[in-house]
């Protein structure tokens, strides 16, 4: 078992909190990805040095989903600032370094926290991009919440089920398309409903 990072914003975080949530579409970032024509394989794209590659789909699953396999552990990267540096100590040979920050959260939670050892000194590195409030600057250790991987599929945006729009979260096809678009900085819906993308089902767990 593995524990990966998975990025939600503050209103996703909250509708898994609230048990709306159990399932994520990410879209899948490789060079002309696409449905293969070639019999036993499910999908097909280029590597980096331009060559086609072909999978089936348990395979390609099992060797290009950045979010692991079933039973993986996830843990929720999300939209945070560092209001104030508490103390800090850079260490010695019988003591690693750390720094105590305190920490507010999107959704208004304030809390002390510790980083120590490579946390430490990657801290010490971006700590001026801190006012960015980037959930891609958060650290392991920081994550309030974790997640268990429960199924993982390939599909196309637009093949989403009535069923599935609510697993995301959502009410209704028209607010699920809204919000992956502006996640994916797109403007028009027709440049998202081809796309391909990992449908990942989660469960809630404990840290």
């Amino acid at each position: 078992m593995r524990e990966r990072p998975i990025l939600f914003n503050t209103e996703m975080v909250q509708a898994i909190l609230d048990g709306r949530k159990s399932q994520t579409r990410r879209l899948i970032k490789l060079r002309n990805f696409r449905a293969s024509d070639t019999s036993g394989y499910d999908y097909s794209f280029r590597d980096k040095r331009m060559l086609w590659n072909e999978y089936p789909e348990k395979k390609f699953i099992e060797r290009k989903c950045s979010y692991g396999k079933v039973g993986d552990r996830l843990y929720i990267k999300e939209n945070f600032e560092v209001i104030e540096i508490l103390d800090s100590f850079v260490g010695t040979n019988v003591f690693e370094p750390y720094i105590e920050i305190k920490l507010k959260y999107d959704d208004g939670t304030i809390c002390n926290h510790y980083l120590k050892g490579k946390e430490y000194y990657s801290f010490e590195k971006w700590k001026r991009k801190i006012a960015k409030k980037s959930k891609l600057l958060m650290f392991k250790s920081m994550a309030r919440y974790y997640l268990e991987t429960t199924g993982l599929r390939v599909e196309k945006i637009n093949q989403i089920s009535d069923n599935d729009i609510i697993a995301e979260g959502f009410e209704t096809r028209d607010d699920f398309y809204g919000t992956i678009l502006k996640i994916n900085k797109m403007k028009n819906k027709e440049d998202i409903l081809n796309k391909w993308a990992w449908v990942v089902d989660f469960k809630r767990i404990e840290k």
